[in-house]
């Protein structure tokens, strides 16, 4: 099977360390379907960070050891976050 491995790097915000992601990647995709969910989850994950500053953003052989956590993510998914200001002790 031929796979467009180039397109899913070229979808990654952060481009670090290629060869080793592609080495990853080329593992990774056995078939059509994991393409699929692959190319989904980078997309999800690449609109997820897209106002997140580049360091903290997953190293692109980081995302593919956990790459499954984010097919069909939504936002809503993420839990609330707490507001620290109001967790001020009362005085």
């Amino acid at each position: 099977m031929d796979f467009e491995l180039d397109y899913l790097w070229e979808l990654y915000p952060r481009k670090i360390k290629r060869t080793l992601g592609m080495k990853k990647l080329s593992k990774i995709v056995t078939s059509d379907k994991v393409y699929n969910d692959l190319e989904n989850a980078i997309t999800c994950y690449a609109n997820h960070v897209k106002h997140t500053e580049k360091q903290y953003i997953m190293h692109f052989t980081t995302f593919l050891s956990s790459w499954s956590d984010w097919i069909d993510f939504e936002e809503e998914e993420i839990k609330h976050v707490v507001d620290i200001s109001k967790l001020r002790a009362v005085k």
